[in-house]
């Protein structure tokens, strides 16, 4: 079913729905985006260098959130359990 056909079911059912250009910045899948809010299976449809290009946005804000850390709250790196693959593995691969 084309997404224009689920976006007007949608609003028939009273649902907001963000205007395309809006809602390709929440979030990534396959649908580029310089800089979207987040990622959802972003590595099942994208190259590698869009996907790292994503993935180093994810660094540098998660670097800035570790230079002021709060006190008694879990750097980043220490609340994601798994470790993901680096950007430099994603370059290399």
């Amino acid at each position: 079913m084309p997404v224009h056909v689920r976006v007007q079911a949608l609003q028939q059912l009273g649902h907001s729905v963000a205007p395309a250009r809006e809602a390709r910045g929440f979030a990534v899948e396959s649908v580029w985006h310089e800089a979207p809010c987040g990622m959802h299976k972003a590595y099942n449809y994208l190259p590698a260098a869009q996907l790292a290009h994503l993935l180093r946005g994810v660094e540098r804000a998660y670097g800035r959130l570790a230079e002021a850390p709060k006190e008694g709250a879990l750097l980043p790196a220490e609340s994601m359990g798994a470790q993901s693959p680096s950007v430099s593995a994603l370059e290399a691969g």
